[in-house]
């Protein structure tokens, strides 16, 4: 089983992998890694060893093998993967120095070396084996055409690798030829495997690992019948991927939604207690959900008790709903207008709305809903929870929201949505269709306000737990609690 997860930017997939390798050593402080070099994992790296740094974590029980080693040069060459292990990780933590295993770029006898360091490995087991993936498709040193059966062994570098590699040298002529590494199916052993690849030149690469044929042509292929490995890409490395659902990045028990790995294909109902609640607590994700999923916005109240002036009831809900259409057509929601009855009679959730809406349930059949978060204080967002809740199918993924009435405290939400500054004008657009009630209240300032204070405060609280400096995210961000129902 393979799991893909497609974050923003390089810094923040590698906060993820970090997560993965935290959780693990919380759990089991006496784990076992294969590791690999390169420039993909450095910022990894750089961050377990930060975390190490706090205190928050220790190798110093955790057993490392390396993945592989340039044949014929020296240990303390630049380029060497001892070097380089030593230099940016193993020198920055608490390893113990006899845990770490590094194929050896001279051994007397290779094909006894190859042997013995395969059976180091499968004596130690391996809990996770964190790999790169080459431009043609390579695993460690495993080059195309490499056995799926094969074991620690001696690798000729292709043509491909071997240019690839020459940025780290001089000169394509001082790259070795050969290298020791581990094989495919000493990787297939591994519990879980993690795949780090970034940018658009890998691209390809992970599209015909992830979404091609197995075969030895391409040696990544192999990992779809791995029972636990999971992709971590950026955007770039994503690029050429036709899998509809992507997963988000989670760092530190939160999600991280782009406009890129938001759910795709779905049925989605967005309750709005009033008819402005959608586009103040919600606009972005809306907007961009709208773009590849059906989205109902369902406006549970009328709302005609907010409009001032002389106007009859009927005169202030026709109001309210023109500019609630005005608002969906920015949005590119379908409004749905319940009138619940609660609103005006000012009592308990009542049973002809909920059979209201179990019948509109029935006909949209939702895969996820939208309904204000439970520590909401507003009483007409309490009452329109308690309705929404008593009314959806019980399988459905529920997205809590919160209001400029209630916003989430520490530890209450799990997922937020990151978008940039033309989003925000779309939802602030949206916002300021409602005209009664911008009017009155300057909603689109507080819209603007929240999402941008929750940027710089949960980036700074939430997500620095994995690095010294906060996670760099886009400019605005909308939180959730998503549960089942």
């Amino acid at each position: 089983m393979i799991q893909t997860i497609v974050a923003e930017n390089s810094d923040m997939a590698s906060r993820h992998a970090a997560d993965i390798v935290f959780r693990q050593l919380e759990k089991k402080p006496n784990s076992v890694f294969m590791l690999p070099t390169g420039s993909t994992p450095l910022k990894l790296y750089s961050l377990l060893a930060e975390i190490v740094e706090s205190g928050k974590i220790s190798f110093s029980k955790a057993i490392t093998f390396n993945l592989d080693e340039y044949l014929g040069i020296s240990k303390t060459h630049k380029q060497s993967y001892h070097r380089f292990m030593w230099e940016n990780f193993f020198g920055k933590i608490d390893i113990n120095r006899k845990n770490v295993s590094i194929p050896e770029p001279n051994p007397k006898n290779t094909e006894k070396f190859c042997k013995a360091y395969e059976k180091k490995i499968k004596k130690a087991g391996l809990d996770i084996a964190v790999l790169g993936i080459g431009q043609n498709g390579h695993i460690g040193f495993n080059e195309p055409g490499t056995s799926f059966e094969s074991k620690t062994h001696v690798a000729e570098l292709t043509k491909s690798t071997i240019k690839a590699n020459s940025r780290f040298f001089k000169s394509e002529k001082q790259v070795p030829k050969k290298a020791i590494t581990a094989g495919l199916k000493t990787i297939m052993q591994a519990k879980k495997v993690i795949v780090l690849a970034f940018g658009k030149n890998k691209a390809k690469a992970v599209k015909e690992a992830l979404e091609g044929k197995v075969s030895e042509k391409v040696p990544a292929s192999i990992l779809q019948r791995h029972k636990n490995t999971v992709f971590v890409l950026n955007k770039e490395a994503a690029s050429m991927l036709k899998k509809k659902d992507n997963d988000p990045p989670l760092i530190n028990g939160i999600k991280i939604y782009s406009d890129f790995n938001l759910p795709k294909g779905k049925k989605i109902a967005f309750f709005s207690p009033h008819p402005d609640d959608a586009s103040i607590s919600a606009g972005a994700i809306l907007s961009s959900l709208a773009e590849k999923n059906k989205v109902f916005e369902i406006i549970m109240t009328t709302g005609h008790r907010a409009i001032n002036g002389g106007k009859t009831k009927n005169q202030r809900i026709f109001a309210r709903e023109k500019e609630t259409r005005a608002e969906t057509r920015i949005l590119g929601t379908k409004p749905i207008f319940l009138q619940n009855t609660f609103y005006d009679n000012g009592k308990d959730i009542m049973e002809r709305d909920i059979k209201k809406i179990r019948k509109l349930m029935k006909k949209i059949k939702p895969d996820i809903v939208f309904v204000p978060q439970r520590f909401d204080t507003h009483p007409t967002h309490i009452l329109a929870r308690k309705t929404a809740v008593a009314s959806i199918p019980h399988n459905v993924e529920l997205w809590a929201y919160e209001t400029p009435w209630a916003m989430f405290g520490y530890k209450k939400f799990n997922a937020c949505f990151q978008f940039s500054e033309k989003t925000m004008r779309k939802k602030l657009n949206a916002v300021k269709m409602h005209k009664s009630q911008v009017e009155r209240t300057r909603f689109d300032t507080a819209a603007k306000n929240i999402a941008e204070i929750r940027r710089i405060t949960i980036a700074e609280q939430m997500f620095s737990q994995h690095g010294k400096k906060p996670l760099e995210t886009k400019p605005f961000l909308e939180l959730y609690n998503i549960s089942k129902g």
